[in-house]
């Protein structure tokens, strides 16, 4: 059983746990214009069915349900992402913001981590200039002609 003072203390922290973080800077109206240009509104979708797209028989690297994340920004955007076909977007999201952006799965970055989202868990992050496939992702994918795509099966 818990006492009020338990309690209280409980509740503090739920409500601290799911409420936006107060110590993020928000996106300026150019920023939030920029991501909606190269990624549209939230919760876009690249496919009804949630199969990734592929050229020439090699699987892109989307992410369905995905966030992005930003560094310093937190969550600035959701839905899916063909990394594979918009990765030069994603480069110009974070060349705007000045900082890494993160592409990350839906629950790594919603629910008990929307204010803790799992960085190490990136399907794919980058700076602007250089991306780079998250460790996780690594041994499935690669990148082929300056583009990332699923490896080759044996």
């Amino acid at each position: 059983m818990f006492n009020k003072k338990d309690f209280d203390k409980a509740l503090d922290e739920w409500i601290a746990k799911i409420s936006p973080s107060k110590d993020k800077s928000q996106p300026s109206l150019e920023q939030q214009a920029l991501i909606k240009e190269n990624l549209g509104f939230c919760g876009a979708m690249i496919s009804s069915h949630k199969q990734a797209a592929k050229t020439k028989g090699r699987e892109h690297l989307a992410v369905f349900n995905a966030n992005l994340v930003v560094k310093g920004f937190g969550k600035v955007w959701f839905g899916d992402i063909d990394i594979t076909r918009d990765e030069e977007k994603i480069k110009k999201v974070a060349l705007g913001f000045k900082s890494i952006v993160y592409v990350l799965r839906e629950m790594d970055a919603r629910f008990e981590h929307e204010n803790s989202p799992q960085l190490q868990n990136a399907a794919y992050s980058t700076d602007g200039v250089t991306g780079s496939i998250g460790q996780s992702y690594s041994q499935y994918y690669e990148r082929v002609n300056d583009k990332i795509y699923a490896k080759e099966r044996e």
